[in-house]
């Protein structure tokens, strides 16, 4: 087996070089000596010249690029700028700096590169930081330095530009009958939603369902596919849900058999998961998070837009705060929804009335996509 060459560090040849070179120059005044020590003072100044001013012209933007969710490439891009005239700028390493541990918590480190920026001349360099933790990120400066040429002797440069980053929780595929159990009408279901039936427009026809009467059935559309299909009278309203996530007991007094921060991470995820499953299914959806302090609710809803505005909530979900206790008022304003419960634990439910589901943190692996599940 072949061993892995060790990189030696330019510096560290120069410096032996010199300690070659310059006794005998300075001893015997050998006209080589001599030539060789003086090629390598000046390549050593050059070094330190160039660099010095070359980063001293850089200045750097960064681009949010990409939404931050955890378990995807996160991608941070950067417009480095050389304000210089004449020097081009090469070889330069852009690094975000955390001296008070603001985001390295929260993702993995990463660098970006710029080979070449010529005179006057701006270049985007893209990075991809890969989150691990859901919460809020801080970032602050940039440092960018380069040791072009020979890579002796190097300069860096600090920039401080405030960012703050929202990590979204990690999303997981579920299995399709676990959203139909709770709001549809499929054999699992312990509520459906039904469809008014009055009015005298017509909106189309539809298969034949337990629950209509004759005056709802179109004889000849049934006649001519052999089948009962019933008249749509009313506009048919998309299935509901709101996901009510318990987190009003604290970390310390759950009674959970793995990790209690743990079984509350992955309660926040289920219930990421939830929601996105119901947008892939076209229904609305409603968050409600007891327990911690939150943004409004903004009611049943769909769309991107609105998933990333309760990703965003879920996200901001500081564990550490102090539990609120539950206020009667909000559960009695809840729509009559297919409405699941997620808890860390299963010592305690939350007074809701109804055929409402529960699930615990510990559900979730059980709860994934065949598929997914086979791979984790």
């Amino acid at each position: 087996m072949a061993k892995r060459p060790v990189p030696v560090h330019p510096l560290v040849v120069a410096t032996i070089l010199l300690v070659l070179v310059a006794p005998p120059a300075i001893l015997q005044g050998n006209n080589l000596s001599i030539w060789l020590l003086a090629s390598m003072v000046v390549a050593t100044l050059i070094t330190f010249i160039w660099v010095r001013f070359t980063i001293h012209n850089i200045n750097i933007e960064r681009v949010h690029t990409s939404r931050a969710r955890v378990g995807q490439p996160f991608t941070v891009g950067y417009d480095v700028l050389n304000t210089s005239r004449i020097r081009p700028a090469f070889s330069l390493w852009i690094q975000e700096l955390d001296t008070k541990n603001t985001w390295s918590n929260r993702f993995n480190q990463a660098m970006a590169w710029v080979m070449e920026v010529g005179p006057r001349e701006q270049v985007r360099s893209d990075t991809i930081f890969w989150p691990t933790h859901r919460g809020v990120a801080y970032f602050e400066c940039v440092r960018v330095k380069t040791s072009f040429p020979f890579g002796m002797l190097h300069a860096s440069k600090i920039i401080c530009h405030p960012w703050r980053v929202l990590v979204q929780p990690e999303i997981h595929r579920l299995r399709p009958n676990v959203l139909q159990a709770i709001i549809s009408e499929g054999p699992m279901g312990q509520r459906s939603i039904r469809r008014g039936r009055g009015g005298e427009e017509f909106y189309g026809i539809r298969e034949f369902q337990t629950g209509d009467t004759l005056g709802d059935i179109a004889w000849k559309a049934s006649s001519r596919k052999d089948t009962l299909v019933s008249i749509e009278r009313s506009r048919p309203s998309p299935p509901r849900l709101r996901v009510v996530l318990d987190l009003t007991t604290p970390t310390i007094s759950l009674q959970c058999t793995e990790d209690a921060r743990t079984m509350e991470e992955q309660s926040i995820t289920l219930a990421a998961s939830l929601l996105a499953e119901a947008l892939r299914q076209g229904h609305e959806f409603a968050l409600t998070v007891l327990g911690l302090p939150t943004s409004p609710d903004v009611g049943l809803r769909s769309g991107q837009r609105h998933l990333d505005r309760l990703l965003g909530t879920l996200a901001s979900l500081n564990l550490d705060d102090d539990r609120q206790k539950i206020q009667q008022q909000m559960l009695r304003n809840f729509e009559r929804v297919g409405r699941v419960v997620i808890r860390p634990d299963r010592s305690e439910k939350v007074g809701l009335t109804g055929n409402d589901w529960f699930f615990t943190g510990s559900q979730l692996h059980a709860l994934k996509h065949s598929k997914e599940s086979s791979t984790t």
